[in-house]
């Protein structure tokens, strides 16, 4: 979730777990209302794996969407598309769609949406789960805009993704994994981690630390804070040990 001063957008919305139960319904929204936001003013859906739509539709009944936006409109058969050069400004921060390009073709996960979204003193670059293809065509359309203060790992952090190429154009100073605890696919994988420090980029890891808040204000450093961290119980100390 990124939160201007007066503007709410969403990117993503978790998995679908089954007919009952969804993270848009179980995670997103409960965050949502405890911030005390009720309109949600562009819903970003990357693409139609089922880990980044599956809560989309609760969100959609839960709360006024004034702009949904996809790079899979036959998933989503009322949203905008998601195209390369699409920009608007919302507070003085300017959100920057850089994939995919109406021509493009590929996988699910390369035509995910990539969002860039920055202010005068800092960058986010919101990736989806886009691979090694799509990032040597991001860093042929913009060799000099990747750049980020924080990057989402694409696709969790999966060895198909984070090329050297890429993290070396994108020159983060921090990147995030949205990997669940003890996952299937052993997300992220250590050799993209390996890659990131080379870089000496600073891993965070939701599996190990939880709900992950950043503060971007102008002229000052990141503001980092981790949730499982903040939160801490007698009975959660050890919850990732």
């Amino acid at each position: 979730m990124i939160q201007t001063q007066h503007h709410n957008l969403v990117f993503d919305a978790g998995a679908k777990f089954n007919n009952t139960s969804d993270a848009g319904k179980n995670i997103v929204a409960p965050f949502l209302h405890h911030k005390g936001i009720k309109t949600i003013d562009a819903l970003v859906i990357s693409h139609s794996d089922n880990d980044h739509i599956g809560g989309a539709q609760h969100l959609l009944n839960d709360f006024p969407v004034a702009k949904l936006i996809s790079s899979d409109q036959t998933a989503l058969p009322n949203a905008h598309a998601c195209l390369a050069g699409q920009s608007w400004q919302w507070d003085g921060v300017t959100f920057t769609v850089l994939n995919p390009t109406a021509m493009q073709r590929g996988s699910k996960n390369n035509l995910s949406c990539v969002l860039r979204v920055s202010n005068q003193s800092h960058s986010v670059l919101l990736s989806g789960d886009i691979e090694q293809q799509a990032e040597s065509q991001l860093i042929k359309r913009y060799p000099e805009q990747l750049k980020s203060t924080i990057l989402v790992a694409p696709h969790h952090g999966s060895n198909t993704s984070s090329t050297a190429a890429f993290i070396n154009a994108v020159d983060a100073k921090i990147v995030l994994y949205p990997a669940g605890y003890l996952n299937r696919y052993h997300f992220p994988s250590q050799q993209v981690q390996r890659r990131y420090q080379q870089q000496e980029t600073i891993g965070y890891n939701t599996a190990q630390h939880g709900a992950i808040l950043l503060h971007l204000k102008q002229q000052n450093s990141p503001q980092l804070t981790t949730w499982r961290q903040a939160a801490k119980k007698v009975w959660t100390t050890a919850a990732t040990d």
